[in-house]
């Protein structure tokens, strides 16, 4: 598709971009013949990043980390998933008005259907918007943080308790941190008593697991891009198709 005055520019903002999303989102947008081009960009402030979006007349704009939370007080409609989960990820300027959006709860609730995941006991571990967002996700089950940031710990402990004899006995792990297992546990053995474990950060070097109940960080990405896609473009997006894209972004 040849880029004229009529393409759709779509922005995603970090304080760490990455390349995937990139890859992904212009993939299909050439495939399908359809006029945008989708760019991640380094970001220090997510004010005037969000005020970019009218101020240069952008289609939308994906937000990532750390600008999540903040960014639902500068948009002027939330989804309903942004209301309940206090944080979004996905922005769409309809004729100058700004609707934010989360797909980051579609591609959980597709990851727990996909492997039939049940789990009455969830040890979380974070403090951001993504912990957060599980926390809600699950209430009525029996959830335990575990913050990695040390000026938060102890009002999350405050809160929810540490019990280690409890955080044991957890039958789902959920790593919403930036940091990988090997970091978080010294003994990757301990892994082992939990049916499930979904592990957010996405890396190059793939973490050497001790069970196979491990739910990649990539996987969420994937269904969350493809909800992204489908909110820009209103077009439905096939599992062939998605698993083409996939397979292009793990060729580059």
């Amino acid at each position: 598709m040849e880029i004229n005055k009529e393409t759709k520019l779509i922005l995603s903002i970090s304080d760490s971009p990455g390349s995937f999303e990139t890859i992904f989102h212009n993939y299909l947008y050439r495939k399908f013949e359809q006029n945008y081009i989708y760019k991640s960009c380094l970001c220090k402030d997510v004010v005037i990043g969000v005020k970019a979006i009218k101020a240069l007349s952008l289609f939308g704009m994906s937000v990532s980390v750390p600008f999540k939370k903040k960014a639902t007080h500068l948009i002027e409609e939330l989804s309903e998933e942004v209301q309940r989960f206090k944080s979004l990820n996905t922005i769409i300027n309809k004729n100058g008005k700004l609707i934010g959006y989360n797909t980051d709860v579609y591609a959980l609730e597709k990851i727990i259907e996909i492997n039939r995941l049940e789990a009455n006991t969830i040890l979380i571990l974070g403090s951001g918007a993504i912990a957060e967002m599980c926390n809600i996700f699950f209430l009525g089950k029996i959830v335990h943080l575990k913050a990695r940031n040390n000026a938060q710990k102890d009002y999350l402990d405050d809160m929810y308790g540490n019990d280690k004899k409890l955080l044991k006995e957890c039958d789902l792990v959920i790593n919403t941190t930036p940091k990988s297992l090997e970091d978080l546990y010294e003994d990757l053995s301990e892994l082992k008593s939990y049916k499930h474990v979904i592990d957010y950060p996405v890396r190059s070097n793939q973490t050497i697991y001790v069970n196979e109940k491990i739910i990649s960080g990539f996987e969420l990405t994937k269904y969350q891009a493809k909800k992204q896609y489908e909110l820009y473009t209103g077009s439905t997006l096939s599992d062939k198709d998605l698993d083409e894209a996939i397979s292009f972004c793990r060729k580059i």
